[in-house]
């Protein structure tokens, strides 16, 4: 794999981010954002950040919000929505936002990994 590719995870449980760098951390560069707001923040402050997995449900602005905004002035970049709640209204609404793909909680690590390479050149 590649290990120049770096990945924002936007994630404000300290364990389910805990569980993705675990999982992903030999492989790839990780930037850790706590909430939508830094998420964005952390985005315009390194822009060779290839892929972006981003919690639906955090504090301050949710992933749906920072997926909206991030779309306003980078439409490529990969972002991936990881969340627990995806009902057919809340997947709709996910989608709308601009996310290119899913990933339902609890996720393991091979559907992470699959869903990298979904996005990621090796």
């Amino acid at each position: 794999m590649n290990t120049k590719c770096k990945i924002l995870i936007a994630e404000d449980e300290e364990i389910n981010f805990f569980l993705l760098k675990l999982w992903i951390q030999d492989s790839y560069c990780i930037i850790h954002a706590k909430n939508g707001e830094e998420a964005i923040k952390l985005l315009n402050e390194n822009p060779n950040i290839n892929l972006v997995i981003m919690d639906i449900r955090m504090p301050y602005m949710n992933g749906i919000e920072a997926t909206k905004t991030i779309r306003e002035t980078n439409a490529t970049i990969p972002i991936i929505a990881h969340t627990a709640y995806a009902m057919n209204d809340e997947h709709t609404s996910i989608m709308e936002a601009g996310f290119n793909d899913i990933l339902i909680k609890p996720s393991n690590k091979d559907s992470i990994i699959q869903m990298l390479k979904k996005y990621l050149i090796d």
